[in-house]
């Protein structure tokens, strides 16, 4: 009997070992849980200031290209000035008598300046006398019967076109050729 007892309490030992063994990795486990719990309050925490950040950027940045939109002309405008500048002394200048061909000139050289400036920004003008009608550029007003061309060419233009860039800003107005129609 007293083997018995002997394994009775070694037995108990083991349970009681077992217990206390269970109890340790209690504790590691909760201790486990709450850095992973910190660790996710911090991630959060970190995550709540990356998005208001990105709130922040997308808002300045919302600002900063309606600010864009709004002043984009700018530089366009400053370039413009000077003619707007050159006009108004042509304008005095002609109210005081002076050569009607100086104020031509004077209206020639400010126009080809402007569209010297204007090319600074992409503008270009379309040629389109004598050239061969082409729709993508040009818009025909009227067509004139005549021998003396060949046909589908531009004969007239009544307005300029203008291309910017790569892109048609507006067509040339113009007025197109065709061979007279033989009456029997």
């Amino acid at each position: 009997m007293a083997e018995k007892g002997k394994q009775k309490k070694t037995e108990k030992e083991k349970l009681k070992e077992e217990i206390e063994k269970l109890q340790k990795e209690k504790e590691e486990l909760k201790a486990i849980i709450e850095e992973k719990e910190k660790e996710i309050e911090e991630l959060k925490e970190k995550y709540l200031r990356v998005y208001a950040e990105m709130e922040n950027m997308k808002k300045r940045l919302e600002k900063e290209k309606a600010e864009a939109i709004e002043y984009a002309n700018e530089s366009l405008l400053k370039e413009i000035l000077p003619f707007i500048d050159n006009i108004e002394r042509a304008i005095e200048h002609a109210s005081e008598n002076a050569k009607i061909e100086d104020f031509i000139k004077g209206i020639e050289l400010t126009l080809d300046n402007l569209l010297k400036s204007l090319g600074k920004f992409g503008l270009k003008q379309i040629t389109a006398k004598n050239q061969p009608f082409d729709p993508n550029y040009h818009e025909a007003m009227s067509v004139v019967e005549t021998e003396d061309i060949e046909p589908n060419v531009v004969v007239e233009e009544m307005q300029k076109g203008y291309i910017l860039k790569n892109r048609l800003l507006r067509p040339s107005l113009v007025t197109v050729s065709k061979y007279p129609e033989k009456s029997d």
